[in-house]
């Protein structure tokens, strides 16, 4: 059965991130400024995009859709596969620059450009030198691809056991060497 969830702009821009957060301050939202009523089975990942729109990923139906606000569409961005455009298991939705957006797809082991548009772009493969079960955590203002390395294998799980600290490294897109940034 599918939930119906309303998604609200306001309620994306305004709501705190899901930990605790006793010394934040709480503010009631107030009506939205639009609404969208649309059903998911299990959202994983939310972009707000100019214009009033949101991509979605909805982990249920294994899609990534581009909610309107504006025009009350909804439109389903690539679809299930292996070959460009494609992709196996959607994941979190990486901002880029001017409304890109990179979607991964931990299965492939590799990324996908949505532009603007919301139309699908180039597959951007991971780094061969990531080894085990990388975690993409975001993309700086040049383009660079940090990812949380793996206890399981690459950087900073070196040994048998499962480290305290993993590495976080950074990725220039064609690069063939990964930079360390922190532990």
């Amino acid at each position: 059965m599918c939930n119906v969830i309303r998604l609200s702009l306001v309620t994306l821009l305004l709501t705190p991130p899901l930990v605790a957060q006793d010394n934040v301050a709480r503010r009631l939202l107030t009506r939205p400024e639009a609404e969208f009523a649309e059903s998911f089975d299990q959202i994983l990942s939310l972009r707000e995009l100019s214009a009033g729109r949101v991509l979605v990923t909805d982990l249920g139906p294994r899609t990534v859709v581009l909610a309107d606000f504006r025009r009350g569409t909804v439109t389903t961005v690539g679809r299930n596969g292996q070959g460009p455009g494609e992709y196996q298991q959607p994941g979190d939705l990486i901002p880029g620059q001017a409304d890109t957006t990179l979607v991964v797809d931990r299965a492939s082991r590799r990324f996908l450009l949505i532009r603007p548009d919301g139309t699908m772009g180039p597959t951007v493969p991971f780094p061969e030198q990531l080894m085990g079960f990388p975690e993409p955590r975001g993309v700086d203002g040049q383009g660079r691809i940090y990812f949380q390395g793996s206890a399981f294998g690459g950087p900073g799980a070196e040994t048998r056991e499962l480290p305290e600290s993993v590495a976080v490294v950074r990725w220039q897109r064609g690069a063939t060497r990964l930079d360390t940034v922190a532990t």
